[in-house]
C-alpha cells in the first residue's frame, strides 16, 4: 500500500516542531457525500489538506482531530435526520 504525503503549512514553528515529534498513523479519511476530494483542518496554526480515499501519514493528533470531525459530521446528520425525513418537524 503507498501512502501519501499530506499538504501542510505552519505560521508557528513551535507548534509544527511539537507535531513533527508525534508518533504518526496512517489513515484514510472516507469520500465526501458533496464530492470534496481534500479534507482541511488545523491545528494550533498549523493547515492540513489531506486528498481523501487515500491512505495517508499523518500526526497522532491530527488523526485524533480527523475521527473527531467524523463523530461530529455524524450526530449533527443524525439529529437533523428527523428535520429532513419529514420536510420539518413541529416541536
Amino acid at each position: 500500500m503507498e501512502v501519501n504525503t499530506m499538504h501542510n503549512a505552519c505560521d508557528d514553528m513551535s507548534a509544527a516542531k511539537a507535531l513533527s515529534k508525534q508518533n504518526r498513523v496512517t489513515i484514510i479519511i472516507e469520500l465526501a457525500e458533496n464530492g470534496e476530494p481534500m479534507w482541511e483542518g488545523a491545528i494550533n496554526g498549523c493547515i492540513f489538506r489531506i486528498r481523501r480515499g487515500e491512505p495517508v501519514e499523518v500526526p497522532e493528533s491530527l488523526a485524533k482531530l480527523i475521527a473527531y470531525n467524523a463523530h461530529a459530521r455524524e450526530a449533527a446528520k443524525a439529529a437533523a435526520e428527523a428535520y429532513v425525513k419529514y420536510n420539518g418537524k413541529r416541536l
